[in-house]
């Protein structure tokens, strides 16, 4: 098969390495259009001659190098995801492409479409739906009544990227489709998933630390669903990274953390109950491919799609009103 990766940044190079690892029996292209040739491996530098370092790959400056594309990973900016998106979809390829599928609703429903139409298996890149934290929480609440929740990932973009300039990451840059609501919008995906039918009702967003970036770093936003009341926090500025989300039930308190892989269930009456659970990074982003290949050999849709993705990035829009 021909196998493309559009990007060259550490994601993107992630899964090119990944994918040569776990299948080798394919034609792999890389789209490159920035001007750095570092090799990446788990954001730090490890070679400056990516053409050597990767000489079984070939890369191109263009999609249209090559007539047909068999499945591409889409993990450049986030404000050009839609436009290759929408560009491959009509081609036929499957697309497995890094959260946020897009920074604006534009191209939705266009994309959609084709995807139906041309029979494509399409994913969006969201790694912590295979964590066994995330596993495990919907275990736990699966038959429980849920009163209120509270979600925070707090983190330092400057620590983010150490090879580079943080404030010339995407991530750092409006006009790139950054900010801290898309970059981490991984917390918005889950209370989606696990609560469902998240609704809006208020938020603080904007500038609100020295580290000095043209995008939103710190957000505060409450939503309901299902009477349920969900409290979302985020931060590029806190020092001391902090992942956690704390779940309340009529009897019982659970407290997830994806920085640690732990969590704590305290219930009323009886003694804490303590989950740990060993788990490399890297594992995440394998097994979300695993089961992207493996959606496209059974032809099934897959856990992340384009109308789950359009439902979260409404309620993100809600936050610059």
């Amino acid at each position: 098969m021909n196998i493309l990766i559009i990007g060259f940044g550490s994601i993107g190079q992630r899964h090119l390495q990944n994918l040569h690892k776990n299948y080798p029996d394919n034609n792999f292209y890389v789209l490159k259009k920035s001007k750095h040739n570092n090799v990446l491996v788990d954001c730090k530098i490890v070679a400056k001659d990516a053409n050597k370092f990767y000489h079984s790959v070939e890369f191109i400056d263009d999609i249209e190098t090559v007539d047909k594309f068999d499945i591409a990973f889409i993990c450049n900016n986030t404000n050009e995801h839609m436009s290759y998106a929408l560009s491959l979809a009509k081609k036929g390829t499957h697309i497995f492409v890094e959260k946020p599928l897009s920074h604006n609703v534009n191209g939705f429903k266009e994309l959609e479409a084709t995807v139906k139409d041309k029979s494509i298996i399409f994913m969006v890149g969201y790694q912590t739906k295979f964590s066994p934290v995330y596993l495990k929480i919907k275990e736990l609440i699966k038959n429980e009544k849920i009163s209120f929740v509270n979600s925070r990932w707090l983190t330092y973009l400057p620590n983010f990227h150490p090879y580079e300039d943080y404030k010339n990451r995407y991530a750092a840059k409006k006009s790139l489709g950054g900010g801290v609501a898309l970059t981490l919008i991984h917390e918005m995906d889950m209370l989606n998933s696990l609560l469902g039918d998240l609704k809006f009702v208020n938020s603080v967003s904007g500038n609100y630390s020295s580290i000095d970036i043209e995008a939103d770093d710190y957000l505060s936003a409450n939503f309901k669903s299902n009477n349920v009341a969900v409290n979302l926090n985020l931060s590029f500025a806190q020092i001391k990274d902090e992942r956690v989300i704390t779940i309340n039930t009529s009897n019982k308190t659970i407290m997830a953390d994806f920085t640690n892989n732990t969590i704590k269930v305290f219930t009323l009456g009886e003694k804490e109950k303590n989950y740990n659970f060993k788990l490399e990074r890297n594992e995440l982003f394998e097994s979300e491919v695993r089961y992207f290949f493996k959606s496209i050999k059974d032809k099934k849709n897959t856990i992340n799609t384009i109308e789950d993705s359009l439902a979260t990035i409404k309620l993100i829009s809600n936050f610059f009103k």
